[in-house]
């Protein structure tokens, strides 16, 4: 007669002689089975024939192993408790990768390698300083020069700006070297009226141009061919125009007050 027993990890049915009850058995697959002390007997008949080709006799004796966290059943000789993750060597549960991994290679089986990041080393300790030197000279940079500006504008005086702005200009100067006198372009740049007034009819009607470092070769004769005019506005009210020919030499130059000739004349 035999015992009819059932390994619970591959499903797999065996026959094991009566006088293994109560015993433990190993499974082909690893797992060990308990086998009952009173289990029914069962004949050859009761079986399913097609189980008792997946039968064999029950493989030697295993010694009864348990964890003794959880008392789960362990296979023999392992170190490591799948169930709970006691390690029988260090007494403790696996707690983090590092320790599992030991204990996993411990008790036989393949530890899952991890890639451990490796901190770059730390850049040295003078770039640290050059880098900080280079952002206090930015902000310093840029408060000096927003300082600067701001100075500028409170103190600007515009009549004596516009007096010494005079000074440096004479007859006879050409385009670009009353630019470069003054430091700074003009406001505006207007052509002159035709100089002809018979019938009193305006023949030309003033056109605005701009600025460049090729003023003379950029417009036309056409545009030029009564000369033109430099604007510059230090406020609403105090402008300086100079007068061009149309070689771009200076004529003369006059203090303009738009209101003062809006109102009354000058």
């Amino acid at each position: 007669m035999s015992i009819v027993i059932e390994c619970i990890s591959c499903r797999t049915k065996k026959k094991a002689p009566d006088r293994l009850a109560g015993k433990r058995v190993r499974c082909k697959c690893g797992n060990v089975i308990a086998i009952p002390a009173e289990a029914p007997l069962a004949t050859p008949s009761e079986l399913d024939l097609s189980e008792i080709s997946l039968m064999s006799h029950g493989d030697a004796v295993a010694a009864p192993t348990s964890c003794p966290s959880c008392m789960a059943v362990m296979q023999e000789g392992a170190i490591l408790c799948v169930n709970c993750g006691f390690n029988k060597q260090t007494g403790q549960r696996v707690g983090d990768a590092g320790e599992s991994g030991g204990a996993i290679e411990a008790a036989g089986e393949s530890p899952t390698l991890t890639r451990k990041k490796v901190d770059a080393k730390p850049p040295p300790a003078w770039v640290s300083s050059v880098v900080k030197m280079l952002v206090f000279l930015v902000f310093a940079g840029g408060f000096g020069y927003a300082a600067y500006h701001i100075v500028q504008a409170v103190t600007f005086d515009p009549t004596k700006q516009r007096e010494a702005d005079m000074l440096v200009v004479s007859p006879k100067m050409k385009v670009n070297d009353v630019v470069k006198a003054i430091g700074r372009p003009p406001k505006e740049i207007l052509t002159e009226r035709d100089p002809s007034t018979a019938d009193n009819v305006v023949k030309f009607v003033p056109k605005k141009l701009f600025w460049s470092n090729d003023f003379m070769d950029k417009y036309t004769e056409e545009d030029l061919q009564y000369g033109f005019t430099f604007v510059y506005k230090y406020t609403e009210r105090e402008h300086l125009y100079i007068w061009f020919n149309s070689d771009g030499e200076v004529e003369y130059m006059e203090k303009h007050d738009p209101l003062q000739l809006l109102f009354g004349g000058q």
